[in-house]
């Protein structure tokens, strides 16, 4: 599947935008200054969304393969998804464990790692108004092991019709989510309304297919009114206003990118193709990364307060997310996948050779 270069430097944007939502909080001072200057800062988050639109979109596009089995749809999930997963979360299970002191909030039993190993939607020990896994970041894969479920079960049973049935599924459970007051943490976690954006991503997957962004120049406009909605000052929470401007910012943002590329303006630098290729291990490691940057401007006594401070700080903090998670992912994230990759398809041939 020949790469979109465009959704490539968008996964790296999103990244680093959860690392800046992440790097406001760490410490007080920086935090009050840049919420004086900026206002409200949850527009960072929504990096998480845009992933979600660029995982349904990227998923739509691998499913399209005439010949993909269902076996090997979810084990190159699993190889992509879970062996990174598992050494970030068994590596904060072992510091929690054994440097008790470093991690003085996190609190871990046997279940909740379990839990969080196997994703499975639970409360969090230490955050208990949050469904969270004990690595913080892992919460967004648990809808990405609901959505890659539930396109398995497409792919076996309804595989002419697959967008319909992703439609009929997500919608009704979000309806049911709306009317609904569910507590279970995974009842509440498969009703999210953030389901739909697996659904969007996919919707965007079959225009960029069937041509649409090549032939509408006027869909590169998208990409500015999705960063000005997002931007722009926050709506009230009240009757989901604020998920409505999340949603649509986001999809419009991920639909300029794809016109332009259809439109031949593909960004091809190296730099911003190398963090989005790096985008899944920066997001589980830029809170070790910047737990460790907290630190040391603490012991640094370095200024906490004023725009140079705050300037400084950033500048720092995300250059070393940035720089960490490039490094983790070519030393850990490709030898992994590779090696996952190489199991797949010994397994593969073994399966073939069986039926044969």
């Amino acid at each position: 599947m020949r790469t979109v270069m465009n959704i490539q430097v968008l996964r790296g944007i999103a990244a680093m935008m959860v690392v800046v939502h992440h790097a406001i909080g760490q410490i007080p001072g920086i935090e009050k200054t840049f919420v004086g200057l900026f206002g409200h800062a949850n527009v960072w988050a929504s990096g998480v969304d845009i992933f979600f639109l660029i995982s349904g979109f990227v998923i739509a596009l691998t499913i399209a393969k005439p010949k993909l089995s269902v076996t090997d749809f979810i084990t190159g999930r699993i190889a992509r998804i879970v062996p990174l997963y598992w050494v970030f979360t068994l590596l904060l299970a072992a510091g929690a464990l054994l440097v008790p002191s470093a991690l003085k909030t996190t609190q871990i039993t046997t279940p909740t790692l379990l839990k969080s190993l196997f994703f499975i939607p639970h409360t969090n020990l230490t955050f208990t108004d949050q469904i969270w896994p004990i690595l913080v970041p892992g919460w967004s894969l648990n809808y990405e092991m609901f959505f890659y479920a539930v396109v398995a079960v497409g792919l076996v049973a309804y595989r002419e019709c697959l967008l319909s049935y992703l439609t009929t599924i997500f919608v009704t459970l979000v309806a049911i989510g709306l009317v609904s007051r569910f507590k279970a943490p995974i009842a509440v976690t498969y009703v999210d309304p953030l389901m739909l954006l697996f659904l969007f991503g996919t919707v965007l997957a079959a225009a960029h297919q069937r041509g649409i962004f090549a032939r509408h120049a006027w869909l590169t406009w998208c990409l500015l009114v999705g960063v000005l909605v997002l931007a722009g000052p926050q709506l009230s929470a009240k009757a989901g206003m604020e998920t409505v401007q999340v949603f649509a910012g986001c999809t419009l943002i991920v639909t300029g990118a794809l016109a332009l590329e259809g439109q031949g303006r593909a960004l091809t630098a190296r730099l911003p193709l190398l963090l989005g290729d790096a985008s899944y291990s920066i997001y589980l490691s830029h809170l070790f990364v910047l737990g460790a940057v907290r630190a040391l401007w603490g012991k640094l006594h370095l200024p906490d307060t004023g725009p140079v401070a705050m300037t400084l700080y950033f500048a720092v903090a995300l250059l070393a997310c940035a720089t960490a998670g490039i490094i983790i992912y070519r030393t850990l994230e490709q030898p992994l996948l590779t090696a996952a990759r190489s199991l797949q398809r010994s397994g593969s041939k073994r399966t073939a050779l069986n039926a044969r």
